[in-house]
């Protein structure tokens, strides 16, 4: 079985970091980009299972990048949506942003500070609802 790719988005290094070892440590393949244009290259060479994203991203933000995925996304099938879907973890410190458009897109709102250990078992959640849909097709 392959390994899960996910891609960190995160300008804050510290926090990037933390994440990419965590994420590594646990049985992920990890990329990461600081900036939303790095974000949007990434997601453009190679589609990750998942996506965790801070809104505040240097250059293209973080809801223009959730809107971007979406858009492409809205182009495919039924059963391709449920194979092909990044499943995107929103990482902010605005505590709106469950209520508006971020909410709506994201599969999952997450605020700052957040604990890593919870960010790893909704990653792995998720990346279970992958299999399970690829498993299903």
């Amino acid at each position: 079985m392959t390994k899960p790719t996910i891609l960190v988005a995160e300008d804050d290094a510290f926090l990037r970091t933390l994440f990419a070892k965590s994420f590594r440590k646990a049985g992920f393949e990890v990329l990461t980009a600081t900036t939303g244009d790095e974000a949007l290259n990434q997601l453009n060479r190679a589609l990750p299972h998942i996506l965790t994203l801070d809104l505040g991203l240097p250059g293209v933000g973080g809801l223009d990048i959730l809107r971007y995925i979406r858009r492409h996304e809205a182009h495919l099938d039924e059963a391709q949506q449920d194979t092909v879907r990044v499943r995107v973890i929103v990482v902010t410190g605005d505590t709106s942003a469950h209520r508006s458009e971020v909410g709506t897109l994201a599969d999952l709102v997450l605020l700052k500070p957040v604990s890593v250990s919870a960010l790893i078992t909704m990653a792995d959640r998720l990346n279970r609802r992958v299999n399970q849909a690829h498993n299903a097709s």
